[in-house]
């Protein structure tokens, strides 16, 4: 089978003298901690100083009763993840839960195959994967993404259930 390929080009523009060349960053692939996420793109930490989390939800998820992990599946050259992901970023920051671990996952551009999103069933992005106990308790998807804070509750809150 064919497999799609990414190119990346540089751009290049002479004016006056004067050379200036653009180099595309490579896309940001498989698994990374909050720390990576933000020190691989700028951008998201920038964006996500800007967003201002629902506090009562920050407070339940400082009070977890029981551990939860957070999955994040996303692209860093997808523009709904640039606006979306962040949120989540300042969400896990504020937070600062020893209750809540998050993990984030970058997929390649172009349809590009990555195993870990074809076994979780990924079919958009961002999507995040809530589990407890190794299992899945939800994803946030579309306007989940609006409140993540608030989805994220909601999510541990339904099967908060032993």
């Amino acid at each position: 089978a064919d497999k799609a390929e990414t190119v990346m080009l540089n751009l290049t523009i002479d004016r006056d003298g004067i050379s200036i060349t653009l180099v595309p960053t490579p896309p940001v692939l498989g698994d990374r901690t909050l720390d990576e996420l933000t020190q691989a793109l700028p951008d998201y930490r920038r964006d996500a100083a800007t967003y201002t989390p629902n506090q009562a939800a920050i407070e339940k998820l400082q009070h977890l009763d029981r551990p939860a992990e957070l999955v994040v599946f996303f692209g860093s050259w997808c523009s709904h993840c640039a606006q979306m992901v962040p949120r989540i970023v300042r969400t896990l920051q504020e937070a600062k839960s020893t209750q809540l671990r998050g993990r984030f996952h970058g997929i390649p551009p172009n349809g590009d195959h990555d195993p870990a999103a074809d076994a979780e069933h990924i079919t958009a992005l961002p999507t995040a994967i809530v589990r407890r106990d190794g299992k899945e308790v939800g994803r946030m998807i579309e306007d989940a993404w609006d409140a993540p804070e608030t989805s994220l509750v909601d999510l541990l809150n339904a099967k908060s259930a032993p």
